[in-house]
């Protein structure tokens, strides 16, 4: 019996060394029309497996290496630039699609033939939040999420005390809305020394639409 065991386990690690990782780049459409860059990491010899998606505004592309590992595992594995981000259609407004756009790619999954209709999705940070938004939707098909580093409470990530986090907020469009070209970034540290706080993002360097607007700023502070 002993025999037998590790030779099946020696058959399967050879098979999962030998798999062939193909990526595939798509466009998939939200409910607005909005498309989404998309990558699908498979191996061809596999007609149906399990999906990991991660949905990313930080560059799906530098998922190649996590990709190829999960797809030597026996899974197919997605990548996905949110909306607004690297590749991707639409204008991004942290945490406010994420719910919807994660269902929509949950159900876009689901239907291709190399998904075998279960998806879990992982990540860290706001990769992990976007997990927590796209299970309270409740999509079909979704059976297990793995959020790391994230927030459990929407409310408590974005307060601390009762009071509004500008230097969270502010920081992170800073680092992941796009610039005006020719402009350089102000230093965060001197920007948030200044006042009055509902200036925050001309401190930084250039307006940020995304932000609450200097009256909802000062109600929030």
């Amino acid at each position: 019996m002993k025999t037998k065991l590790c030779l099946l386990f020696t058959l399967v690690l050879c098979n999962s060394l030998q798999a062939e990782v193909k990526m595939e780049t798509l466009s998939v459409s939200m409910r607005d029309g909005v498309k989404l860059a998309t990558d699908v990491y498979r191996d061809d010899a596999v007609t149906q497996a399990p999906v990991v998606l991660i949905r990313t505004p930080y560059d799906r592309t530098k998922q190649k290496g996590i990709a190829e590992r999960w797809v030597k595992a026996g899974y197919v594995f997605v990548a996905q630039d949110c909306r607004g981000t690297k590749a991707s259609e639409g204008v991004i407004a942290p945490y406010n699609n994420e719910g919807q756009d994660g269902f929509d790619t949950i159900e876009w999954v689901t239907r291709q033939p190399w998904s075998n209709g279960r998806v879990g999705m992982v990540g860290g940070s706001y990769v992990g939040a976007v997990q927590w938004q796209a299970a309270v939707e409740n999509p079909p098909g979704l059976a297990v999420i793995a959020p790391q580093a994230t927030w459990s409470s929407f409310y408590r990530n974005l307060y601390l005390g009762g009071a509004v986090r500008l230097s969270l907020i502010s920081g992170w469009l800073a680092g992941n809305t796009p610039k005006p070209e020719g402009v350089t970034p102000a230093d965060m540290n001197a920007a948030l020394m200044r006042l009055p706080l509902s200036d925050v993002d001309e401190a930084m360097g250039w307006p940020m639409p995304i932000l609450p607007d200097g009256e909802t700023i000062r109600e929030l502070i």
